[in-house]
């Protein structure tokens, strides 16, 4: 990669494409950079959001709705169109290490990134803090990592970090992809404290009561704000839905809530 290519996005900082409200992407994969600018861009929440909007409608013949409700409210939901100037950054790498922070550092100020989706075999938990502490406005995250630990709490600068990152990003949707162990979903909620929606993809050997039961705890504790589950699970159905129903009464884990399924996605949200 030549010397700082983040220098080029200069070029396409302007009142033309900013008064447009286009989305510009930058796509970042290891040597190479690609830059476009899109009317529309379609992202992997979109289908949530959708749903969402929509939960009096089933999308397709194959989607299956189960309501839980232990009060009379019924669930309502709206979208609301965003209309602030949306910029996407996708880093497909091989590995990130402190040299590249300090080059992608440079373009941060000029372009307010609000959507970043990081693939990458292998990050350090402080690369990744360093690369949302960049990035104030985003709004949403997508981490595609094999390896991706807890915080060694013998660190004390590194834990800091961990702190004022989680208390002063503005992430509302994350989506963990690629997963294989609990710690990389807690690692993730505990970071996105303004969290309102989450997605997980969930392999086959992966405990499910374990992890619903997981993550609907954190709701009561940490995560407030979360609203809604997006489980990616491999041979979803009907036998899923009640799994995920069951495990969600017998822990008393929501007291409204509704779980429908798409494929092999089943989206829980609740009030």
């Amino acid at each position: 990669m030549e010397a700082n290519p983040f220098l080029k996005i200069n070029q396409f900082i302007s009142p033309f494409w900013t008064e447009r409200q286009w989305f510009f992407e930058i796509i970042v994969d290891d040597d190479d950079m690609t830059i476009s600018i899109h009317s529309h861009k379609k992202r992997w929440f979109n289908k949530y959001e959708y749903e969402q909007g929509n939960t009096g409608t089933c999308l397709n013949q194959s989607m299956e709705c189960s309501i839980i409700s232990k009060q009379e409210n019924i669930y309502k939901s709206s979208t609301k169109l965003d209309r602030t100037i949306q910029s996407n950054l996708n880093l497909i790498l091989s590995q990130v290490d402190q040299i590249f922070i300090e080059e992608f550092n440079a373009v941060c100020d000029a372009i307010h990134f609000t959507h970043l989706n990081i693939e990458c075999d292998e990050i350090s938990n402080e690369i990744l803090l360093n690369i949302v502490q960049l990035l104030p406005n985003l709004e949403s995250l997508k981490v595609s990592s094999k390896r991706i630990n807890e915080i060694d709490r013998s660190f004390t600068i590194v834990k800091s970090m961990y702190f004022l990152t989680s208390t002063n990003n503005k992430i509302t949707k994350v989506y963990l992809a690629k997963t294989i162990y609990l710690t990389q979903v807690n690692f993730l909620l505990n970071l996105c404290l303004s969290m309102q929606h989450f997605q997980v993809d969930v392999p086959e050997d992966m405990n499910l009561d374990r992890l619903v039961q997981f993550i609907l705890f954190k709701v009561t504790t940490i995560i407030a704000k979360l609203r809604s589950l997006c489980l990616c699970i491999p041979k979803a159905g009907e036998h899923t839905i009640c799994q995920i129903r069951n495990r969600i009464e017998s822990k008393n884990l929501l007291s409204n809530c509704r779980i429908m399924r798409s494929g092999e996605n089943i989206l829980v949200t609740w009030i």
